[in-house]
């Protein structure tokens, strides 16, 4: 998606050295402002950098450690650590939280060297974590050098002293909540897009069904929190309070019992856990040839060609994430951990472990940031 401020986590560090290298040997002849421009740049990019390393070790422990993420990243007694423990941890077990967390997409809206707004958005489950964080960051590669330097004239070679940021203010709320929709809606089984959910588009496919709820989510957060320079760093929006609050964690806990679901489909059945752990192995490897030796419908060509292209660090990431069955098979989905934008799904029809004939297993892949590109395509084809 073409505004979506989805954090490249792999470019950041890079382009913080790029940035702050240009400034420090900016040429003589560059004019004062043209100079002071490029070190005020430097400066954004290091906050930018180090709010987003945070945001990467943040998701990292809600994944692994979830029950230590309070203690670890939030500030004692603010209104996030009362919010998540009065309302997350009375109602999510750890490993539900975790597997929020494991498919949660980062997003990254308007920063300044103290305050950032960041969002972790996971479209399986249509559920939205923002946190607003708080730092006293160095403004510029000046202050950070600056720091340094008082650090060794103390004479203990440290690094700079510089608080890790702190999250203050934290929702955890449906998407349909975030996007203002009604919160009265009875049907919480409504909870998976597409592949046979009971909702508006109840014969969409599954990747349709996700990238709607992508696209949704992702313009309401650009239009609340967009990343210009002059923007305030402040969570905005109705907050749900009483009645609201409580209709709202009722679709939450029902969209774990989907989850769950999914899970136990994939993890209590030693014959679908075997083809998901065999997917997975295939997909790490991303080999072509192997490939195209279990996905073997032509039309799926150009998923196995593309996805075999792609450089070994974004394939070695993809893990199962659940498996959805009906009469004429079982859809089985694999997100990538590292970079949960990119995912991928396997249909295996029914009886073809038994019968070679019964029909081909298929295999697609997508990158949610081409999300709205995808869904124009979709609602834009030939209908009969």
């Amino acid at each position: 998606m073409k505004d979506a401020k989805h954090i490249p986590f792999a470019a950041v560090a890079v382009a913080a050295v790029l940035v702050s290298g240009s400034a420090a040997a900016a040429p003589a002849q560059l004019s004062a402002e043209v100079e002071a421009r490029a070190v005020r740049e430097a400066g954004r990019v290091t906050e930018f950098a180090m709010y987003t390393q945070w945001m990467d070790a943040f998701r990292a422990y809600g994944m692994e450690k979830p029950e230590k993420l309070p203690s670890k990243f939030f500030a004692p007694g603010s209104t996030a650590d009362l919010e998540w423990k009065a309302t997350i941890e009375p109602n999510f077990l750890p490993e539900t939280q975790a597997d929020f967390f494991r498919g949660a997409i980062p997003l990254a809206g308007p920063f300044s060297a103290r305050k950032m707004v960041m969002g972790l958005y996971n479209p399986h489950w249509n559920a939205i974590l923002l946190v607003e964080v708080f730092a006293d960051l160095p403004h510029s590669e000046e202050e950070l050098r600056s720091r340094q330097d008082d650090e060794d004239e103390a004479g203990d070679g440290a690094l700079p002293d510089i608080p890790l940021p702190k999250v203050t203010r934290l929702r955890f709320m449906s998407g349909e909540a975030f996007l203002g929709e009604d919160p009265d809606e009875p049907d919480f089984s409504t909870v998976l897009p597409g592949g046979g959910g009971r909702g508006a588009y109840p014969d969409e496919p599954f990747s349709v069904g996700l990238w709607r709820a992508q696209v949704k989510v992702m313009r309401r957060f650009d239009a609340l929190y967009p990343a210009q320079e002059d923007a305030e760093p402040k969570l905005k929006g109705a907050s749900l309070f009483g009645p609201e609050r409580d209709r709202d964690l009722e679709r939450l806990i029902a969209r774990v019992a989907v989850r769950l679901k999914c899970l136990e489909g994939m993890h209590l059945d030693p014959e679908r856990r075997a083809v998901a752990e065999r997917m997975e192995q295939v997909l790490q490897l991303g080999l072509r040839s192997q490939m195209k030796r279990y996905f073997a419908n032509p039309l799926h060509d150009a998923f196995v060609s593309t996805y075999a292209g792609l450089p070994r660090e974004f394939k070695r990431g993809f893990r199962a994430y659940g498996c959805v069955a009906n009469g004429e098979g079982t859809l089985y989905l694999l997100v990538n951990r590292d970079f949960p934008r990119l995912y991928a799904t396997v249909s295996v029809p029914r009886g073809r472990l038994e019968n070679p004939d019964a029909g081909t297993v298929d295999f697609e892949w997508y990158d949610l940031d081409q999300a709205e590109k995808l869904l124009k395509v979709w609602e834009g084809r030939p209908r009969n």
